[in-house]
């Protein structure tokens, strides 16, 4: 199959989705949401909170949900969080041990206040490997512990029918297209020319170092009304991977 042809199949593809309908899941800031755990909400006076930049969860209050166990030791200035696989010590509000073995630092440290110990959400992601899913149409997050747990899809549809007071959603299904890995100086113009040509409006992600010698071809991605997104300067995986400073 043909490059031009294998472009094309992606587009009917799209077609297809918005025909039988995607789920649009954002991802921006969302201090005060509400949280759910897997399928269930959570009460409304557990939300997620923003200190110095980071945002967190209280960790203390999701206990039941989360099926853990969460003690805090002033006098030691620790907090031990069990789960089913793993005994994570944090101790000094930073240093963390993994089933007592020195592990890495927090990138945001952990804080008590009124009561309740917060998580920072990256920590629960990196650590934990729970999965977070925004909703932002709801101003919810989705913390996903278990495998078979509802697709985010069906959790962020059934609030907004809860919010609308219908059983049905009246959410309008979206599918987005996006391409990864630009700017190619042969393939891009082909995917802009169809683009073109259907009235198609997509979000391309540039390496930057792609940049330089197509700044042309960038300038018409502007013009023609597409999305331009960061897909990294380099996709050189083994820096980006290395460590959180690697990533940023």
């Amino acid at each position: 199959m043909k490059k031009r042809e294998i472009i094309i199949l992606c587009i009917l593809i799209a077609a297809a989705f918005l025909i039988n309908g995607i789920s649009q899941v954002n991802a921006e800031g969302y201090d005060k949401y509400n949280i759910y755990i897997n399928n269930n909400k959570l009460d409304k006076s557990i939300a997620v909170q923003e200190f110095n930049g980071f945002d967190y969860i209280p960790i203390n209050q999701m206990q039941a949900d989360l099926s853990i166990t969460v003690k805090e030791d002033k006098t030691a200035k620790t907090v031990v969080i069990t789960t089913r696989e793993k005994t994570v010590k944090i101790k000094d509000s930073v240093n963390v041990e993994i089933n007592n073995s020195p592990s890495s630092k927090l990138d945001a440290p952990l804080i008590s206040k009124e009561n309740n110990i917060y998580l920072p959400i990256i920590a629960a992601v990196d650590i934990f490997g729970w999965q977070v899913e925004v909703m932002d149409d709801v101003r919810c997050i989705r913390i996903k512990t278990l495998p078979n747990a509802k697709p985010v899809g069906m959790v962020l549809e059934d609030e907004l029918s809860i919010q609308n007071g219908k059983t049905s959603s009246p959410y309008k299904k979206v599918a987005y297209l996006t391409f990864d890995d630009g700017l190619d100086a042969k393939i891009t113009p082909m995917i802009l020319d169809i683009l073109k040509q259907n009235e198609i409006k997509a979000t391309f992600f540039i390496l930057g170092k792609t940049v330089e010698k197509n700044k042309d071809l960038l300038q018409r991605m502007v013009d023609e009304g597409h999305s331009i997104g960061n897909h990294t300067y380099s996709h050189e995986k083994s820096k980006i991977y290395s460590s959180a400073e690697g990533l940023k």
